[in-house]
């Protein structure tokens, strides 16, 4: 499950294949069809394959790179590119979805959704990690979102996860499911300790 989660691309794979929404989503090797696919989506996220904590992303928007603050770069965003792409071998490369300037962290353990925090970025700010100064508040899902995000876990494998979902223009998608999450903001922001929903799962088993 950890391997499943760990690689973005082939977590995407394995949501779209469960017929979960997600973005539209590219993994390139060469830098010619990298570029080609960022100007056909005119507002693109590029992630090392294996990433995390919102590290080593850029967007790039009708042909600008976008700092994480909101500001142009002044960067060649190609450059950038080829750079990335000598440095992992490949890209991750998703549309980038319009927002309220956040996106909603969901944590499920065997099945059950324990709770949900709204992750949002700084005023001006597009990424809403918590490591990278997003701030967490109680999320109250609908039904709906519930379902898939049970639907997500499963689909990766996972007992204990935590399901990203962004809100866009077209509904409710997921972006990641990350199986080694942190427990830190939803304690923070709801008191839910997911760790003894953890144990508790455990001793079910034994």
């Amino acid at each position: 499950a950890i391997r499943n989660a760990a690689n973005k691309y082939h977590t995407t794979y394995l949501l779209a294949k469960a017929g979960l929404p997600v973005p539209a989503t590219f993994s390139v090797q060469d830098r010619d069809k990298a570029i080609e696919i960022i100007n056909e989506l005119r507002d693109a996220v590029v992630k090392p394959v294996f990433g995390y904590k919102g590290k080593g992303i850029i967007r790039v928007r009708d042909g600008k790179m976008v700092e994480p603050d909101g500001t142009i770069s002044q960067i060649p965003w190609k450059e950038q590119i080829t750079q990335m792409i000598d440095s992992w071998g490949m890209l991750y490369i998703q549309e980038f979805i319009e927002n309220q300037g956040r996106d909603i962290r969901v944590f499920v353990v065997n099945g059950k959704v324990l709770g949900s925090i709204y992750r949002s970025a700084q005023k001006g700010h597009w990424i809403n990690n918590l490591s990278q100064g997003g701030t967490s508040s109680p999320c109250s899902l609908t039904p709906s979102q519930e379902r898939i995000c049970a639907k997500a876990a499963e689909a990766v494998g996972t007992v204990f996860a935590g399901v990203d979902l962004i809100e866009g223009p077209g509904g409710t998608m997921v972006l990641e499911v990350n199986g080694t999450p942190s427990g830190a903001g939803i304690y923070s922001s709801c008191g839910v300790n997911v760790a003894g929903h953890i144990l508790d799962y455990i001793h079910l088993r034994e």
